[in-house]
């Protein structure tokens, strides 16, 4: 986990099925250029999803590289 916090990974993207109990992991952040710890919720448009990430992976505010980064997520 690079650049991640804490002992909980650095946050993923997934579906769950109500009707089941099923929770699918689509995506894992790595911390890396993908940053990790997503941030509020995700917007959906064109058929992907977009959201932000905290500020806590390789372009986080502590190494002066930026805030966080916006990402978009095509299922």
């Amino acid at each position: 986990m690079v650049g991640c916090t804490g002992n909980m990974g650095c946050g993923a993207i997934f579906s769950f099925d109500p009707v089941t109990g099923v929770k699918t992991t689509l995506y894992s952040f790595t911390g890396r250029s993908d940053e990790g710890n997503p941030q509020a919720g995700l917007v959906y448009e064109g058929g992907a999803f977009y959201g932000t990430t905290g500020a806590n992976g390789v372009n986080s505010c502590y190494n002066k590289q930026g805030c966080g980064t916006v990402f978009k997520f095509t299922p």
